[in-house]
């Protein structure tokens, strides 16, 4: 009776963790051919001698690949071109009026 309920058991949990495991397989064969699809089209825009496109690479995919690369940091803050605020934080956006920088 008992070895019963533990098989039924593990065949209810085997059958509830294959769509599970089939969609993270899925994701993961999407988001590499994705990477791939965008590495391939910076290579041959080189090959062409043609500018890089990186406005669909996401900042922080690039960082968290690479790790956290050492900036330097220039002894004077940009400002802003809108408002004139300091950017302290050397983001891309002025945290004053949203304008890009």
């Amino acid at each position: 009776m008992i070895v019963d309920l533990i098989a039924l058991f593990l065949a209810i949990v085997a059958v509830a963790l294959v769509p599970v495991v089939m969609m993270v397989a899925l994701f993961r064969l999407v988001d590499y051919f994705s990477d791939e699809d965008k590495l391939e089209e910076i290579r041959r825009a080189k090959r062409e001698g043609r500018p890089v496109d990186f406005s669909g690479i996401d900042a922080g995919d690039a960082r968290s690949r690479t790790g956290d690369q050492p900036t330097v940091e220039s002894a004077e803050d940009p400002q802003c071109p809108n408002c004139g605020e300091k950017n302290e934080g050397d983001f891309d956006r002025c945290w004053n009026c949203q304008a890009t920088l």
